[in-house]
Order: structure tokens, then C-alpha cells, then sequence
């Protein structure tokens, strides 16, 4: 088995590579599957950190950094108010979570002018992102939300996004982390495990890089919307079952 989610982390770090987000919203729900909840969010968080990370080191002189300083601020507010209300999510509830994720973009008006590159709207993303992260693991969809009207060309948003994603993931371990480390049954992991995702997360990165090149803007964001949409279906009706199962 942890063989098994070491190659979903690789595989989903390459889907990730290539359209900026996508790949997470599929390994936390293979996670949540097979593990203890904090868990799956400290294996979740070390890849996407991973991924992330490094997608953003090969595109970082097209990162916008003016987004980062307000976008940590609002991440940091959130942080600090998860410590006190936190609450441990039905996995039937979870799934739902991480299927309305994914599909959030199709309900939202499309007369909303989201844009990242603005100081307040960048606050509020990153706290909106931040708690999406913390609340269900993934917010990749949410935060897509606002970089649709901002005028940054591909490469642009595949870096800062990533560089966002890893700040939001940075936090969401040290939550989680903590967690872990109160509850036994979640140290039952192998150490290599945790070693492992980290390469792995590279690995899929780097060649989802190659195919990046490969597309144009236009198809970039199409593929975006179909594997969010297919994903979003996929996991409501999961949870809909669990709940009436």
C-alpha cells in the first residue's frame, strides 16, 4: 500500500505540473481513503510542499512576489484561529468538501473581477485558500478564482500560484504536524513514507514541466476546468453514497 501512495503522489505531482493544481484535490481524496485524517494531511502537505516547491523554483523568475506578503497575512490569521476552533470533519462531509472545491468555480457569478495582483484581494485569498486548505486539504480551485482576471500569462500562474500553494501547505503542517504527533495510531507510518513523497513530488513535477511547454493558454485552462469538473463530480457522489450508505 505505501508503495502504492508514494506512485499516486508521483502521478499526481505530474497532473499538477502540467495545470497548476488538480493533482492535489485527487491525492487527498486517495489519502482520506486509506488513512487517519491527520495523517493523510501531514502526507498530503509534505508532497504538495514538495511539488509546489520545486514547480515554483523552475518557474521562478516568472513568480509575482508582490501577491506573497499580503496572501501569508491573511494564511496567518486563519492559522492562528484554526488552533482554537477546529473541529475533526465526517469523512462522508469531507468528501463532499473536496468535490464543491473543485466545482466552486462553475457556481460563482463569472461578473466577479477577482484579481490576486491587488493588495485586499489578495489578503482575502489568502485567508479564504488557507482555511480551504486546513478545513478539506485542498483549495487549489478556490484560489484559481483569483488569478482568472488577473493579466498574468501561463508561466505566471503556474509559479505563484505554486509559491502561494507552498506558503498555504507550510501551514497546514505545522496544524496537522501537531496533531500527529498527540495521536498513536497516526505514527504507525513508515519514516520512509514520509522520505519518499518528497522525490516522488520532483519527480512528477519535473516532467509535468515538459508538457507545460508544450500547451498554449487557451488549452491550459481548458484541461484545468475539465479535470476539475470530472473530479468534482466524482467525489460528491462519493460522499453522498458514504452518507446514505
Amino acid at each position: 500500500m505505501w508503495l502504492g501512495i508514494v506512485a499516486v503522489m508521483a502521478a499526481t505531482s505530474f497532473l499538477s505540473g502540467i495545470l497548476g493544481m488538480g493533482g492535489g484535490i485527487i491525492l487527498m481524496g486517495v489519502l482520506v481513503l486509506l488513512l487517519p485524517l491527520a495523517s493523510a494531511m501531514v502526507l498530503h502537505a509534505l508532497t504538495q510542499i514538495a511539488a509546489n516547491g520545486s514547480r515554483a523554483w523552475l518557474h521562478r523568475k516568472h513568480i509575482h512576489w508582490g501577491v506573497m506578503r499580503w496572501y501569508v497575512l491573511g494564511g496567518l490569521v486563519v492559522l492562528g484561529l484554526f488552533f482554537f476552533l477546529w473541529f475533526e470533519v465526517p469523512k462522508s462531509w469531507f468528501f463532499i468538501g473536496l468535490g464543491t472545491m473543485a466545482l466552486i468555480g462553475n457556481v460563482l457569478p463569472k461578473s466577479l473581477q477577482l484579481d490576486v495582483t491587488r493588495p485586499a484581494q489578495s489578503v482575502v485569498c489568502g485567508a479564504l485558500v488557507t482555511g480551504g486548505q486546513l478545513f478539506v486539504g485542498v483549495a487549489g480551485s478556490l484560489l484559481d478564482l483569483f488569478f482568472i482576471h488577473a493579466k498574468l500569462n501561463r508561466y505566471q500562474v503556474v509559479a505563484t500560484k505554486a509559491v502561494t500553494q507552498t506558503s498555504g501547505h507550510l501551514m497546514k503542517l505545522t496544524f496537522y504536524g501537531s496533531l500527529v504527533l498527540s495521536q498513536p495510531e497516526a505514527l504507525g507510518i513508515p519514516v520512509w513514507v514520509y522520505v519518499a513523497v518528497i522525490p516522488a513530488a520532483f519527480l512528477g513535477t519535473r516532467l509535468g514541466a515538459e508538457v507545460l511547454h508544450r500547451l498554449d493558454d487557451q488549452q491550459f485552462r481548458r484541461y484545468t476546468r475539465w479535470v476539475l469538473n470530472g473530479v468534482g463530480v466524482v467525489y460528491i457522489t462519493r460522499g453522498v453514497l458514504m452518507l446514505v450508505g
